[in-house]
């Protein structure tokens, strides 16, 4: 082993992405994750004392930008932590987020022979203005009256209080966009601490935005309401619901709902949602996504298909309008009031069973051997599906995933149990950042 000196430097090419959309470069066997490289950059590498003592090798300076690398077009990059890869070219990126499905996969059962339908990469055109939803944050300064995003990783020190004041982004829907500034100014001005401030615009109908406020702590839901219709009218929003981190939803100032962000094109639509709760956040590819989905499954009439983390019916209602008997478990209780009114909504009802719980220990209390078991858990993945899988004894499992880490560790507890990889599916539901969508169907080895 060659023997490195305190304060050597060395001049190293990123080889490739890790799971998070960090570039990867290997010194002498060891892998050093740097965010904001890509594959091509040539990097300055200096090795010094790390934590504890350590010697490590610390990123310096990029001495030859990759063929991929272009110019950002937003001025809040680099301390903005949303479009991670904004400086990679779009074809840079499909390659990049193919090469962390690819990597989040491989090895495991089926992986070789499954077939991989072709990236779904998102149109020109939409790359932009297609998030429904975003987060605003206030300032961590109790005295200062800012709101804004979070920083992007390393860049905490270069922000005033831990947050970037952004007067546009080019990733949100128009009616967010406009509303954008507003929104901040009056989260900055409520005389109380709050953990974010969720809006989410509809995408049908009237243009309609409304938000969800979690509640910082110390603050009570009564005594703050009359602040709470100030945000509302100061952020322009047709509605505000809001409640403590533990506590969901404690109230609601006027109606939250939004119209068609999920189950687009089915009959009986549009579909509402609202912000206190997970919908998936691109206008465009959502369509792309329940497609897939609905493809991958063989939905038809006759086939019996349970599904965990239902949401408001993304993907329940779909599946049934394609014939299937459908068993959708959610344990959002603002979500399930919401898939009871897009049910009676739509034009398959009848073939839709809703079950309030966590999927992670109700779906091992459904009868067993479903044709087909869909999933869309969180970005922590499901710890629990061996266990469920065992009991419930599916012929198929559709698994969406937002996290790769989290679906190859769940990948591999599913080859535990006897299931390999038949299909798998890249979406780009979130252009410009490194995240890739994921629609992987196992079969019973």
């Amino acid at each position: 082993m060659t023997s490195v000196q305190a304060g050597e430097r060395r001049r190293i090419v990123v080889s490739r992405f890790d799971a998070r959309g960090r570039g990867i470069a290997v010194i002498d066997g060891e892998e050093v994750a740097v965010p904001g490289l890509f594959p091509g950059d040539e990097i300055e590498f200096l090795h010094e004392a790390g934590s504890r003592g350590r010697p490590s090798w610390e990123p310096q300076e990029l001495t030859k930008p990759s063929p991929d690398r272009i110019k950002p077009d937003c001025p809040f990059h680099g301390p903005c932590g949303g479009c991670d890869w904004l400086e990679l070219s779009e074809k840079g990126r499909r390659k990049g987020k193919q090469q962390i499905l690819a990597s989040a996969l491989e090895g495991i059962s089926g992986f070789d022979t499954a077939t991989v339908a072709p990236f779904a990469a998102a149109r020109e055109g939409e790359t932009i203005r297609y998030m429904p939803r975003v987060r605003i944050h206030q300032s961590r300064h109790r005295a200062s009256q800012e709101a804004g995003f979070l920083p992007a990783e390393g860049h905490e020190g270069e922000t005033q209080g831990g947050i970037v004041p952004v007067t546009s982004c080019a990733l949100l829907t128009k009616p967010l966009g406009k509303r954008l500034v507003a929104a901040r100014r009056a989260l900055g001005a409520l005389p109380f601490r709050v953990d974010g401030l969720v809006l989410t615009a509809a995408n049908a109908g009237p243009e309609t935005v409304t938000g969800h406020l979690t509640l910082g702590a110390g603050a009570s839901p009564g005594r703050v309401r009359p602040d709470l219709w100030k945000l509302m009218r100061g952020a322009d929003l047709a509605g505000l619901s809001y409640g403590r981190p533990d506590k969901g939803v404690e109230g609601v100032l006027e109606d939250v709902s939004v119209a068609g962000l999920l189950a687009h094109g089915v009959e009986g639509g549009p579909f509402f949602t609202e912000p206190g709760f997970f919908s998936q956040g691109n206008v465009f590819q959502n369509k792309h996504l329940v497609r897939e989905v609905v493809l991958l499954s063989g939905a038809a009439d006759g086939k019996r298909i349970v599904e965990g983390f239902a949401g408001a019916g993304n993907f329940t209602i779909p599946l049934a309008a394609a014939g299937a008997m459908v068993e959708a478990v959610e344990s959002h209780p603002g979500a399930v009031r919401m898939a009871i009114r897009n049910r009676q909504r739509s034009k398959c009802g009848e073939r839709i069973t809703l079950v309030e719980g966590d999927a992670m220990k109700e779906l091992g209390k459904l009868a067993p051997e479903p044709d087909v078991l869909v999933i869309d858990p969180p970005r922590t993945g499901m710890p629990t599906i061996a266990a469920t899988v065992t009991r419930l004894k599916p012929a198929a499992i559709i698994y969406v995933a937002c996290d790769m880490e989290s679906l190859r560790r769940d990948a591999l507890a599913l080859a535990k149990t006897g299931y390999k990889i038949a299909n798998i599916s890249g979406i780009d539901l979130y252009p410009r950042t490194h995240h890739v969508e994921a629609v992987v169907k196992f079969v019973r080895a």
